[in-house]
């Protein structure tokens, strides 16, 4: 696991993933009959969110660069730059190898979760009713009622 930016790793690619797929499902839905306009503007807010995060995330890595060519005019950072620069290769491929290591997951999580629903509705695992085992232990046994 990698320490990075909020909203760049796994879950952020996972929401950026489903709000764009989220007009889609919600079109085959209206097509059915079963959307409402509350739906689309729920899906409209959902999408207002993804573009502030993506609009923090460009914010960021504008005044990242912005500080970067600034510190390049000074004498005492300017020493220390030139060494990162000949080091930004290296980190931009640790970037993408990490960005890439993050889709595989995710993609790996998505193709399990839709195998195991599919395995379901084929019937080759057996879905078990727990409901009756939660109520079991929820409820309060002859000791612990009141009187």
């Amino acid at each position: 696991m990698t320490v990075g930016l909020p909203g760049t790793g796994i879950g952020g690619l996972y929401y950026f993933v489903l709000v764009l797929l989220m007009p889609f499902r919600e079109a085959c839905l209206t097509l059915r009959g079963r959307s409402s306009v509350e739906r689309w503007k729920q899906v409209g807010g959902y999408w207002c969110i993804l573009l502030a995060i993506l609009g923090v995330l460009w914010a960021e890595s504008w005044l990242l660069e912005q500080f970067v060519t600034w510190s390049k005019s000074m004498p005492l950072l300017a020493s220390t730059i030139g060494h990162a620069e000949a080091a930004q290769s290296v980190m931009l491929r640790v970037g993408q190898f990490a960005a890439a290591g993050s889709i595989l997951t995710l993609s790996a999580i998505v193709a399990f979760a839709w195998m195991l629903h599919v395995a379901i509705r084929l019937g080759l695992i057996k879905r078990q009713d727990r409901r009756a085992e939660v109520l079991a232990v929820n409820e309060p046994s002859n000791s612990q009622r009141p009187r």
